[in-house]
């Protein structure tokens, strides 16, 4: 529990300086409209994905339900990692910013980090995750 809540802190200190990175960012490309606009879209969808998660588990950090297998959550195990990763190349492509496109890698290896940490509680939580994983994707 300690783990998750200092991973989950971790998480929000990312993100706060991702967004103001992405802002700042000193370089900016030259990116065609049509692909800002691509990168636009995925981040409106990662948006849509988490804010989907949050109303669908009431919560961000310790859910105490039964397995949630419905909804998005019948193809995806982790809608809400998933749209952080939409998110971050989405916004990052719309926004143009050069150092935060090269510093996706990190980025993206946060969350899936995370993931990580929450795939093996999970596992430990509900007897039947082995099984919904192996029906689901990410």
């Amino acid at each position: 529990k300690f783990v998750f809540s200092m991973v989950f802190v971790n998480m929000c200190l990312l993100w706060i300086s991702w967004f103001i990175m992405s802002e700042i960012d000193p370089v900016k490309l030259i990116i065609p409209f049509w692909l800002r606009i691509i990168g636009l879209v995925l981040f409106i969808i990662g948006i849509f994905l988490f804010v989907y998660t949050i109303i669908k588990l009431k919560t961000v950090e310790n859910y105490k339900g039964e397995l949630v297998q419905d909804g998005l959550f019948s193809i995806t195990r982790h809608p809400m990692y998933l749209g952080f990763i939409f998110w971050l190349v989405g916004y990052s492509v719309f926004q143009q910013s050069k150092y935060t496109l090269i510093t996706l890698v990190i980025w993206i290896s946060n969350v899936l980090f995370w993931r990580y940490i929450e795939e093996k509680q999970l596992g430990r939580k509900y007897p039947e995750y082995k099984e919904y994983k192996k029906k689901t994707i990410f």
